[in-house]
């Protein structure tokens, strides 16, 4: 998975404390940088990974790897015959909703990776699965991305390295959960994971039926984590720097090596249309400016063949010869001036694009023309992925309306709408007023310049903008209680 010969960052998050290791991969894997640091309480993932990335001055890997306990981690079991030809992003999307109700995570937005396990007779199909929010997602990405690094790879830190030898099996306890694994075996790698109990000893006994063998007797315990009495096997404490260092050479090796632990991808971000413009600008006008040098050299080579006419009256066969030459010249020279005056014209039609492109601003237009009166837009906000409107309604149906109205002209601008979030406050008697998000995601259009405003259908009214036809929602006044 990584090539030989490069750095890799580490970015480790815990529930007690965070880590950075700055490494060199080759035919082994060497620290160049190890260190530490509490975790304050209740701190959110991008600030604890924050913390993380600048206990060194220098700039994360363009191959940063975040590790954290945040993340949701668990085995899912299904029955073959549900799930029957199901592959690839099929497959992930119906595990994303399967996994809902024990992640807790918005299987519409959030990020899922998978690897199968071996399977259960007669017809269970086993898969140990990683799942992280789009939005915790996105704020550590962002985050990595101002420091000057890249992030390549998320994971959870539970089954990523064994302390026993390769092909043993090995246990885990953590202070939120506890797992059991066999990468090499019979069928296929195994995995048990279960969340632990202060009140009760069932999920210990759900581990040991889980991973469906006696437990192994070699594993990792994290500080502060009490070892259960009915345990007798060997667990090694990750607390010294000397074992932390060997545990991440095995996450390391792990994710170089092995496709058996789930690892979420970040998706890559596309490139919008204004970056796309600015481009074909820049493109351009180089072209045009080597058109120029090339013309320049051609006149002086006009120039010096000129001359050299002159200066050969004689003998007759050369001066044809060099006329003929001339001639030569003198249209590349026509053809080059053609190209030149094109190129112009094509810098020219770029530059009045990307000046009338205003997206926000008819975005503002089309809130205007699709709220209704039982419906407020408070807020407009920016995000990493693009934009959310913040509002209440007295009427639950209002945003999805909204939605579902925006929804049309917003992707020929450019925005993805999500459908909404709402959060009633109880307050009337039919449960509202309601709380609603609406998310705008960026995605790749075609710039379709009939949809900037006009002076047709746009007014100045007291030094701001009001569409005709259609009330402000941003500054109609409410009537939905606060």
């Amino acid at each position: 998975m990584f090539s030989s010969k490069r750095s890799l960052t580490l970015l480790v998050v815990t529930s007690t404390e965070v880590m950075r290791a700055d490494c060199r991969l080759g035919s082994e894997v060497k620290i160049d940088h190890l260190a530490r640091d509490q975790r304050p309480a209740q701190t959110p993932l991008a600030t604890a990974a924050e913390l993380a990335a600048g206990l060194s001055d220098a700039k994360p890997s363009q191959r940063t790897v975040m590790v954290a306990d945040d993340f949701w981690t668990g085995v899912v079991d299904l029955d073959q015959r549900s799930i029957y030809g199901l592959e690839g992003d099929e497959l992930n999307q119906m595990l994303r909703f399967e996994t809902e109700s024990l992640s807790g995570l918005d299987p519409m937005t959030s990020h899922l990776a998978v690897a199968e396990l071996a399977p259960v007779p007669p017809d269970i199909r086993r898969f140990w699965a990683i799942g992280i929010s789009g939005e915790e997602l996105a704020s550590v990405s962002t985050m990595i991305s101002l420091r000057g690094g890249r992030l390549v790879q998320l994971a959870h830190p539970i089954g990523l390295a064994s302390p026993a030898a390769a092909g043993q099996a090995w246990i885990e306890f953590h202070s939120e959960l506890a797992g059991a694994f066999a990468i090499v075996g019979e069928g296929g790698a195994r995995a048990a994971i279960a969340p632990r109990s202060k009140t009760s000893d069932r999920w210990y006994r759900s581990l040991q039926t889980g991973f469906g063998d006696e437990l192994p007797k070699d594993g990792w315990i994290t500080p502060g984590t009490e070892q259960p009495e009915t345990y007798d096997g060997s667990l090694q404490l990750l607390e010294s720097d000397e074992t932390i260092e060997r545990w991440i050479h095995g996450v390391i090796r792990r994710l170089e090596q092995d496709s058996t632990a789930p690892v979420v991808v970040p998706p890559t971000a596309p490139t919008s249309t204004r970056v796309l413009t600015r481009i074909g600008t820049a493109a351009a006008f180089a072209a045009a400016v080597a058109c120029g040098a090339h013309f320049a050299s051609v006149s002086w080579t006009k120039t010096s063949i000129a001359q050299q006419i002159e200066e050969l009256k004689e003998p007759a066969a050369e001066k044809k010869r060099l006329e003929g030459e001339l001639k030569q010249v003198q249209k590349k020279i026509e053809g080059l001036k053609t190209e030149l005056e094109e190129l112009g014209a094509q810098r020219s039609d770029l530059t009045a694009l990307t000046a009338r492109v205003d997206r926000f601003s008819e975005l503002l237009r089309l809130i205007a023309e699709s709220t209704d009166e039982n419906l407020v837009v408070d807020e407009i906000l920016t995000n990493a992925s693009g934009m959310q409107l913040v509002g209440r309604s007295i009427v639950s149906r209002s945003p999805s309306q909204l939605a579902r109205r925006l929804a049309p002209p917003a992707e020929r601008l450019g925005w993805k709408v999500d459908a909404p979030e709402l959060e009633g406050q109880n307050k009337l008697t039919n449960g509202g007023p309601w709380k609603f998000r609406i998310d705008l995601v960026d995605v790749p259009v075609s710039i379709d310049t009939s949809l900037i405003p006009t002076p047709e259908n746009v007014v100045r009214r007291g030094g701001g903008l009001k569409v005709k036809g259609g009330e402000n929602a941003l500054t109609r006044k409410s009537k939905i209680p606060n």
